[in-house]
């Protein structure tokens, strides 16, 4: 719960002395580095069992703690439901809008040019590039292609 943003790096895997790692909470994904699911260290030794589940559960899936343990799995979500971040202790649903939401702010809309935003306060149906169908679910989508002009030097 440290607000972490990114990936775990290499250099973690090279620890020894590394036992209590705990990273659930955060926003991280890729992978975790091959070494580190191999330190028998880790995580009160969950690593021999699981490897690389027992340092963090990999998106898609949950276990209490964001880990396995040496007698709980990581466990799939449920149909319908997914995380995005290692470690995850919940699954959710996610709507067409929280996607697209996601997309958004990943791609820096609020730098597109203003007939290309995304409005909060607008049907998402109503959004750029979005068609949805008469129940106002999402049957496409198109991405709005931002040209800028490079500095000259």
């Amino acid at each position: 719960q440290n607000f972490l943003i990114g990936t775990v790096p290499e250099s973690f895997g090279e620890s020894t002395s590394l036992a209590d790692f705990r990273i659930g909470r955060n926003m991280l994904y890729d992978d975790i580095p091959p070494k580190l699911c191999k330190n028998p260290q880790v995580n009160d030794g969950a690593t021999k069992v699981y490897g690389c589940d027992g340092v963090a559960c990999k998106a898609g899936t949950i276990a209490e703690g964001g880990h396995a343990t040496p007698d709980k799995p990581c466990e799939p979500c449920p149909p319908g439901e997914s995380n995005f971040y290692l470690g995850s202790q919940k699954c959710e649903t996610f709507t067409d809008k929280d996607i697209l939401t996601m997309l958004y702010e990943v791609l820096d809309g609020k730098e597109w040019p203003k007939n290309m935003k995304y409005e909060a306060d607008v049907p998402f149906c109503e959004w750029p590039g979005i068609e949805c169908n008469g129940q106002a679910e999402m049957t496409s989508f198109e991405l709005p292609m931002i040209h800028t002009e490079l500095a000259a030097d």
